[in-house]
């Protein structure tokens, strides 16, 4: 499949995932996925100035895929970073996902779960605060039911 290909390559990163997972559904099903504007906060701490790399989601009746990257542009310590959902969930106990930091220069895991209905948080996976700013971001994917 050709998509995958970038995969198998050594230069293989978030934007090749997300390409794929859209490619794969554009391809298979004839669906698209659409942008969003989150808004994004911090869980506590700061987050200084930050920029959307990516954030666009697909909905298919009640389930939203929804996939988003940031990064910082000045220094912050958040211990958690927020960004709005693009569908209101069903409910605000069983959105989970999966997810990635990059702090001072190391891959971290993200534990990525919503906080209410509208709400996305990402965390550190030992939920201490990292440090969110030049170079750093912070990105997952999401599957979840729609209200």
């Amino acid at each position: 499949m050709a998509y995958a290909d970038g995969l198998r390559t050594a230069s293989a990163n978030f934007n090749t995932a997300a390409s794929l997972i859209e490619g794969i559904f554009s391809s298979t099903y004839g669906l698209t996925f659409s942008s969003w504007t989150p808004t994004i906060a911090t869980g506590s701490g700061s987050i200084g100035t930050t920029t959307i790399d990516y954030a666009k989601y697909i909905q298919v009746g009640k389930l939203v895929i929804a996939i988003v990257k940031i990064h910082g542009t000045t220094t912050g310590t958040p211990t958690s970073i927020t960004v709005t959902l693009p569908v209101t969930a069903a409910t605000s106990s069983n959105v989970f996902g999966c997810g990635l930091m990059i702090d001072s220069g190391s891959e971290l895991a993200a534990v990525v779960r919503n906080s209410s209905t509208t709400v996305l948080q990402f965390t550190k996976y030992d939920g201490t605060g990292f440090t969110a700013g030049a170079g750093r971001y912070v990105a997952g994917i999401t599957i979840y039911e729609a209200a």
